[in-house]
């Protein structure tokens, strides 16, 4: 299961009820991801508020591309039962802002673009990654806060981890227990240059 923080329960209950549409040929389920022009999304305005779903909404939907994939999903139900929907979602983007997932490892293109290869290659900072992920401004991130304060959620927090594996090794858990850059750059420093990481 993939979502926002704190829906587990709200997911779980929401596969049990897709497990029981399966009975039923003139009913089908469908995988919603966050509608990118709801009034929850257009009321984020201010930018730490925002930063918390920007994982969610780099990869969502309008409530039109919705109406389109509800439509899609009653005309194939009209052909044969379907059970479950699943849009064709950019799952590359998925991947790079909800991190790996053998939910959908098997649906993320490993096509490596020539400016993907050179941004691989290009030293990037834990200060980038983290202002990248948080969608927060260089110079309004400070060393000595705590980076929830910037919006770090449980699910950013397993975005950032991934995100920064390359540079320095850091678990979901770690960042949320009030982790700042500076214990981060910290954390660079002990387990030496990117690519050279302690064991």
């Amino acid at each position: 299961m993939f979502g926002n923080a704190g829906q587990t329960n709200y997911a779980s209950a929401n596969t049990a009820l897709a497990g029981l549409t399966k009975a039923y040929r003139n009913a089908f389920c469908m995988v919603v991801p966050i509608i990118t022009d709801s009034a929850v999304t257009l009321n984020e305005d201010t930018s730490t508020r925002a930063s918390r779903i920007t994982h969610l909404t780099n990869w969502g939907m309008t409530s039109s591309e919705l109406c389109a994939c509800i439509e899609d999903g009653i005309l194939k139900l009209r052909q044969d039962p379907i059970w479950q929907y699943i849009p064709n979602f950019d799952w590359n983007l998925v991947q790079e802002n909800m991190g790996p997932s053998s939910l959908y490892a098997h649906l993320v293109s490993i096509e490596v673009t020539d400016d993907e290869v050179k941004q691989a290659q290009e030293p990037t900072s834990v200060r980038d990654v983290v202002c990248r992920v948080l969608s927060v401004a260089s110079e309004d991130i400070s060393m000595d806060v705590p980076l929830t304060a910037y919006g770090l959620d449980s699910l950013s927090a397993a975005s950032l981890s991934y995100s920064l594996n390359a540079i320095v090794a850091v678990s979901q858990i770690q960042l949320l227990a009030d982790m700042t850059l500076r214990q981060l750059e910290a954390r660079l420093e002990v387990q030496g240059s990117p690519g050279k990481k302690a064991t």
